[in-house]
This record gives C-alpha cells, structure tokens and sequence, in this order.
C-alpha cells in the first residue's frame, strides 16, 4: 500500500533547507514559516517540523549544530566551528543563490 503524498518536498527536505536559509541566530517561528511556505502545507504542526530538525541534529551532527538559547522565546543559535587555519567560520551558511 502506497501513502499519497501530502506535498512535493518532504517536512525533513523542506526544514533542511529552511535552517540553511536562517542567520546565525533565528526564532523557531521563522523556520516553521519557512517549511510550512517550502511545502505548502500551512497547517503542518510547529511540533512536527522541530522533530524534523532534532532527527537532522541527531543524523548530521556536524551540519546541523545548534542551542536554544531562550526557551521561552523559542531562539535557536547555530554553533560555530573553526577551520583549518584558525579562522571562525560558521557552520550551516545557506548556499549562495543565483
């Protein structure tokens, strides 16, 4: 048996490319916005789409590093890491647009 698909991007596509897209430092609102607009499915539940990124943080650790840091106002910072000569250079740039 064969589920229909609810959309043509899935939840997990569509919050990967959404926390590739946001600054440094972005609220959990903007990224439910971006997946819910990237999928089309306006009532996707914030819950679902948060459980997506947990899955990505927990497949791709070095990829999708990130804290909370106001819980109550849902903002989220992605983590930093340092190349090879030294340098700052933060994790999960989104990639450049043409």
């Amino acid at each position: 048996m064969r589920f229909k698909r609810k959309s043509i991007i899935t939840v997990k596509d569509a919050t990967r490319m959404a926390f590739r897209s946001m600054d440094n430092r972005f609220n959990a609102i903007r990224l439910c916005q971006a997946v819910r607009h990237l999928t089309g499915r306006a009532f996707l539940m914030d819950a679902t789409i948060l459980r997506r990124l947990r899955e990505l943080r927990e497949e791709d650790p070095e990829i999708f590093t990130y804290r909370v840091i106001d819980s109550e106002e849902s903002i989220y910072s992605k983590q930093n890491s340092k190349t090879q000569n030294g340098q700052i250079q933060l994790r999960n740039q989104a990639e450049p647009c043409m």
